[in-house]
């Protein structure tokens, strides 16, 4: 229905990234009044993604790696719903990219997200995408 009344280009364009970046950017900036202050880089990413809506709403597994985060989605809901939606081509890296930037620098961080691996549908027991979120 979003697709028929805006048309697929919507969800590229420059305004959908801008939104994607501030949604992300508000839960971080929510989350880091309540996480501990004493928490910085990793720590404080790590912290936040544990109590984030990916970990409330997926199946996530997470590893800090050196000066960043692996963060791998199993059986992704958004990306299942696309296939459901028959949106199925739609790339959702881009806008899941702004969305995780906006959460680190919503935390008080700087940081780069990569994705990669996916994004596909995927039953709960695979990986439907992989993100790299390097702090610099």
């Amino acid at each position: 229905m979003i697709v028929k009344r805006y048309g697929s280009e919507f969800f590229e364009s420059e305004e959908w990234l801008r939104l994607g970046w501030r949604v992300g950017f508000r839960e971080g900036e929510g989350l880091a009044r309540l996480l501990p202050k004493k928490l910085k880089g990793l720590h404080r990413l790590l912290e936040a993604f544990k109590v984030s809506h990916w970990a409330l709403l997926e199946h996530i597994e997470l590893e800090g790696e050196g000066d960043g985060v692996r963060l791998k989605i199993y059986g992704c809901s958004a990306k299942n719903a696309l296939v459901k939606w028959r949106a199925e081509s739609y790339d959702c890296s881009r806008f899941t990219s702004k969305v995780l930037e906006g959460f680190v620098e919503g935390l008080g961080l700087k940081g780069r997200a990569t994705c990669t691996y996916g994004p596909r549908p995927a039953p709960l027991s695979e990986v439907s995408c992989e993100w790299v979120i390097k702090l610099t």
